[in-house]
């Protein structure tokens, strides 16, 4: 297998009273969590300029060392651990994961 990039990108949405919660809780908790992970190499966040219906006001985005460590990741424990951490503070219904969606590089 070819050893290229995979950005992995999350799109959420927070009900507007625990925005800035969640905010705050993934800058300085779950992104520091899953960058434990083993192949996470980068994070970044955004949030939308201009809403577009059908698109989750947040993204984020983890680069990951190449395809063989998506199952690495998704199965290792920090990251279960940043998941349950999610779920414990927010529920499932104040934070929703819209979407998961991975991408490999294709040209440098």
């Amino acid at each position: 297998m070819e050893s290229k990039p995979v950005l992995w990108m999350v799109g959420s949405e927070i009900v507007p009273e625990r925005e800035q919660e969640f905010n705050e809780w993934y800058d300085r908790v779950h992104v520091p969590m899953v960058l434990e992970c083993p192949g996470v190499m980068r994070a970044s966040r955004y949030q939308i300029v201009e809403p577009v219906p059908g698109l989750t006001k947040y993204l984020a985005i983890y680069e990951l060392a190449n395809e063989a460590t998506i199952r690495a990741v998704n199965e290792s424990p920090q990251l279960l651990a940043a998941r349950e951490d999610r779920i414990k503070r927010f529920g499932e219904t104040d934070l929703s994961i819209k979407w998961r969606v991975y991408y490999k590089q294709i040209t440098p």
